[in-house]
């Protein structure tokens, strides 16, 4: 008996059960982040697949995302590391870095049961799932009622799960298909096919020449492939789209909700939903179009390279050097002045930013001349309840604000950083030793002996960083806020009554008060974290995505979408890159003529992916976001390898790109010249 179909075939059918991975495609991303639907941008990640009310993507690191329609769960997403993503009709399955099939949402007809096993693609189709193993051979599991799962012997290169039928093409690129053929979608013509994508009841392929052919169902025109030369094909419900040799999208078919409208650029691979489309361009960005009811068109938002949570109030800096500040607004403490800024730091009644020519700027309650900033040039900016401390270029402190208990009295000396608290600062000099001053009720002021790379004041506690990675804590403990876990980590930051860290993979992990759940730390990859007042933590993940939990008067929600600035002349300069003396390699953007810029995610990982490029944060250079730089250990010979990408460019990869085996600790290498504009 035929299955019952859900409510949403019946307008047209599934379009999503088309492969979204194509196989054999090099997309190697940077890190960016998710933006507006139909016309958003989304940048940082390697492969998008849209199913048929939500869609998921693969970021760079191997995370997945998903957004949409999530009636049964299909766009809940686990943790983990994988290599591919498809997105069928409600439930999807991934592919891990080992080879092994997860599957997540709608089971009723056991789609979501994957066998056990070592896989090289997967294909999420309506009701039944087919994946390739590692020896080309085919598994199918799901409904059966036309025979769709019953794969054939032999070895293949790729498979592709449609709505009732399935289709895949052998290693000679011989075509095979099976199941439901009330249209000719089995029909499959003779040659020789690099690609094959199936459809509901439409089949295409791409020839060994990069031409189209389709075949089957034909309704609404979605089989009358153009000619030219084409390098993947989409096949949906009753439209197909594909991406041609110069990397531009053509869209035929049904088209009642825009989605075969296909936007102008440059891309690198295109994924057709129920009746919406998403592409990944050649930046790593996704766009989508077409039905968005269930935000299965909505890719994630925003783009950012630093973030802190004040008190009540958050503020962001995006990728081109301006700010944004969201919540509590009272005296002004939100209000952003325009303009373009390297830093900023939210307090408890006030907001001060460094810009670009290091100038201090400030907002926001001046109860206590908190406002008060002085002139000079500076490198760091920290603002506390009602006191702010800088350290300008010589590294030297200044201090203003409220004074009560002398924590604006700051000692003489050079420093590296400051950081400012309920009532009192503390500051780590050059040799990496921490001084605090002010309040010292709970011991707060009490510094450990030792050598750290940084320190976080928070409300009466203050935790900091060793050298090695460990995060120390000292001052009050009330609900173990200063119970600091064991392991490495790369960043910490004290809140009020809570402490949160990141640590060396990227993960967050946070203790202390947690009633508003400012402790429940989500999973991912990140590159800063902020614990902000009591209640609530934001983050920014690698890709300048940020995620807030806690207080939900303080969620991202509110915040607004970020300026982008292109860059119209791109500044030359080199990578510079050297080994630390715990074995991490650090790298750099050093522009032609100019000083050295770390980007704050600029660490090669101690257990890199083989092969797989990663990225650093956006490095921006007088306000302007001038590209990433990326790195990969080879696959085959384990070197290091570094590369750059500019701002709205392709990836460059300079003559003197490799890092040697034998570098001296500490000593800075660059790489030849690089002239994004040359």
């Amino acid at each position: 008996m035929a299955k019952m179909l859900p409510n949403w075939i019946g307008r047209a059918a599934l379009a999503g059960i088309a492969l979204a991975a194509v196989m054999g495609l090099a997309l190697e991303i940077l890190a960016s982040q998710p933006a507006d639907a139909q016309t958003g941008v989304v940048p940082g990640y390697q492969q998008i697949s849209a199913g048929g009310f939500h869609t998921c993507a693969l970021d760079a690191v191997g995370s997945i995302s998903c957004w949409g329609g999530n009636s049964s769960g299909q766009a809940d997403a686990p943790d983990g590391r994988y290599q591919q993503v498809s997105a069928g009709g409600s439930y999807t399955c991934a592919l891990d870095i080992a080879g092994a099939i997860s599957c997540w949402g709608d089971n009723s007809s056991g789609q979501a049961d994957a066998p056990d096993g070592r896989y090289q693609q997967v294909s999420a189709g309506l009701f039944h799932t087919c994946a390739l193993d590692t020896t080309g051979a085919i598994s199918c599991w799901g409904s059966n009622d036309y025979g769709q799962a019953d794969a054939p012997d032999g070895r293949y290169q790729q498979v592709g799960a449609g709505g009732f039928h399935t289709c895949a093409f052998d290693t000679a690129g011989a075509i095979s298909c099976w199941g439901g053929n009330s249209s000719g979608q089995v029909d499959a013509p003779n040659g020789r096919y690099q690609q094959i994508s199936v459809g509901f009841v439409h089949t295409c392929a791409l020839d060994a020449g990069g031409a189209i052919s389709c075949w089957g169902g034909n309704s609404s025109g979605e089989a009358d492939a153009p000619d030219g030369r084409y390098q993947q094909v989409n096949a949906g419900v009753n439209y197909t789209c594909a991406l041609d040799a110069a990397g531009q999208i053509s869209c035929w078919g049904f088209n009642s909700s825009d989605e075969a409208d296909a936007p102008d650029g440059r891309y690198q691979q295109a994924s057709v939903g129920g009746f919406h489309t998403c592409a990944l361009d050649t930046a790593g960005q996704i766009s989508c179009w077409g039905q968005n009811d269930s935000g299965q068109a909505d890719a994630p938002d925003g783009r950012y390279q630093q973030i802190s949570s004040g008190v009540g109030h958050i503020c962001a800096l995006d990728a081109t050097g301006q700010i944004s500040c969201w919540g509590d607004n009272s005296s002004g403490r939100s209000d952003a002045p325009a303009g373009r800024y390297q830093q900023l730091s939210a307090g408890g009644t006030h907001t001060c930013a460094l810009d670009t020519a290091g100038a201090i700027s400030c907002w926001g309650s001046n109860s206590d001349g908190e406002l008060d900033a002085p002139s000079g040039r500076y490198q760091q900016i920290s603002t506390g309840w009602g006191h702010t401390c800088a350290l300008d270029t010589a590294g030297a402190i200044s201090c203003w604000g409220f004074n009560g208990v002398g924590q604006a009295d700051a000692p003489d000396g050079r420093y590296q950083q400051v950081s400012t608290g309920w009532g009192y600062t503390c500051a780590l000099d050059t040799a990496g030793a921490i001084s605090c001053w002010g309040s010292n009720n709970s011991g707060e002021a009490d510094a450990p002996d030792g050598r750290y790379q940084q320190v976080d004041a928070g409300g009466f506690h203050a935790c900091a960083l060793d050298t090695a990675g460990a995060v120390s804590c000292w001052g009050f403990n009330g609900s173990g806020r200063a119970d600091a876990p064991d392991g490495r980590y790369q960043q910490v930051s004290a809140g009020d009554t809570h402490t949160c860290a990141l640590d060396t993979a990227g993960a967050i992990s946070c203790w202390g008060s947690n009633d508003s759940g400012q402790a429940d730390a989500p999973d991912g990859s990140y590159q800063q974290v902020s614990a902000g007042g009591s209640d609530y933590t934001c983050a920014l993940d690698t890709v300048g995505g940020i995620s807030c939990f806690g207080d939900k008067s303080f969620r991202l929600a509110a915040a607004p979408d970020p300026v982008h600035i292109a860059v119209e002349d791109p500044v030359a300069g080199r990578i510079t890159a050297r080994r630390l003396e715990d074995g991490r390699i650090e790298f750099a953007w050093q522009p032609e003529g100019g000083e050295r810029v770390l980007p704050r995610s600029r660490y090669l990982p101690s257990s890199p992916p083989r092969g797989r490029w990663l990225n650093s944060s956006e490095i921006v250079v007088d306000g302007v976001s001038v590209g990433r730089i990326n790195v990969r250990v080879g696959a085959e010979d384990g070197r290091i390898e570094f590369a750059f990408t500019p701002t709205g460019g392709e990836r460059i990869l300079p003559p003197s790109r490799y890092f040697p085996t034998n570098a001296v600790i500490n000593r800075w290498l660059r790489s030849t010249l690089i002239e994004p504009g040359g």
